[in-house]
């Protein structure tokens, strides 16, 4: 099993950032990874969805 670089910067107490994604278009949580960010959150809950999609 190849070993999880979050995991393992979360147990040498290291700080993680990672976006909070308020649109549900995959385009941007690959943007997000391909930014060098381990983590991110896809949050629907305060905006309009539809101004989201192209």
């Amino acid at each position: 099993m190849l070993p999880n670089p979050l995991k393992q910067k979360l147990k040498n107490g290291e700080l993680v950032l990672g976006p909070f994604i308020n649109c549900a278009d995959a385009a941007f949580m690959e943007i997000s990874g391909h930014a060098g960010f381990y983590i991110a959150a896809i949050d629907l809950e305060r905006g309009p969805l539809e101004t989201c999609f192209l």
